[in-house]
């Protein structure tokens, strides 16, 4: 009986997808979009190459020793956050110019350019923090274990859609709190059409650079593993950086201040309990699930409600 149940407690992970799926359906019914056939054997396969997945083996983030940090680290980890940071920043640059608006673009090129030095700053500090940490936030590249891979990219939507089900558990009480303080609710569906739905892949590709490799590599990656390694609770890192993603999404540096200003408490708020569910998503599965999670579930909700109606 003790082996069952200690079976059975290493893959709790399996109500992940049995509330995902629903959860996604219901969104389509809420926003009157329409799943097509294949779309639904694709949901219903992922789901259960998730299930088989987690059954054989369950992917908890493994333990490691505690790497040195020295001036050449330091120098390469730099050197790397700063590559794989302006690499990103061209893949936005170049997505965008389509549709970017020059005067716009001029307004907003200052915050550009200080997020990316943040996050630069930030980034590097956390990756090397992270190397005083006994747990491994880097599996898939430091172990190299094919199904590792395979899971973070399957399990990335239904973790998705399971932070959009949990989120939504608050939205009521948020949106109360908001209200008594005089805000008026925001408006989802004009919010979502702003961003460019009528070419999916592309939005997909700029939402997983920018909400989720930035993002995650500013305040996760970044904010979190500091606090986490100076205070030796991971906890305080959860609650320092989810409270700083909050206050972020009301500024001009997250670029959605236009649509928060009516309601930036409730913003804040509502972007607070998102950086809970992602610092918990990053703690227990690793910066690469932060990142896939964040983009992917950016973008559905993005495409759902840009659609609907």
């Amino acid at each position: 009986m003790h082996n069952i149940l200690a079976w059975l407690k290493a893959r709790l992970e399996l109500i992940v997808p049995l509330l995902a799926v629903p959860t996604f359906f219901a969104m389509v019914e809420l926003t009157q979009g329409e799943v097509k056939a294949w779309q639904t054997v694709l949901v219903y396969g992922l789901a259960l190459v998730y299930i088989g997945v987690v059954v054989w083996s369950p992917m908890g983030l493994p333990a490691k020793a505690v790497l040195p940090v020295d001036r050449e680290i330091t120098r390469k980890v730099i050197l790397t956050v700063t590559a794989v940071v302006l690499a990103g920043a061209a893949s936005l640059v170049i997505l965008s110019l389509a549709a970017a608006d020059s005067g716009e673009g001029k307004t907003r090129l200052p915050y550009f350019v200080l997020s990316l030095l943040l996050i630069i700053f930030l980034g590097s500090g956390g990756v090397i923090a992270e190397r005083g940490l006994t747990i491994d936030l880097f599996p898939e590249l430091r172990q190299h274990v094919p199904r590792r891979i395979v899971y973070a990219l399957v399990a990335a939507f239904f973790l998705a859609m399971l932070t959009f089900f949990w989120s939504n558990l608050f939205s009521g009480v948020i949106d109360s709190i908001g209200q008594a303080a005089g805000e008026t609710a925001g408006d989802a569906e004009a919010a979502a059409s702003s961003f460019n739905v009528d070419k999916p892949l592309v939005l997909l590709v700029q939402l997983l650079v920018g909400a989720g490799l930035f993002e995650e590599l500013l305040f996760r990656m970044g904010i979190m593993t500091i606090v986490w390694r100076i205070t030796r609770r991971w906890g305080w890192g959860l609650l320092v950086s989810a409270l700083l993603f909050g206050i972020y999404h009301i500024t001009p540096l997250s670029g959605i201040s236009t649509f928060s200003a009516s309601s930036p408490l409730t913003t804040v708020l509502t972007s607070f309990t998102m950086g809970i569910i992602m610092g918990l998503i990053f703690r227990y599965r690793g910066l690469l699930a932060a990142v896939l999670v964040h983009g992917l579930g950016d973008w559905v909700v993005i495409m759902l409600l840009g659609n609907s109606g």
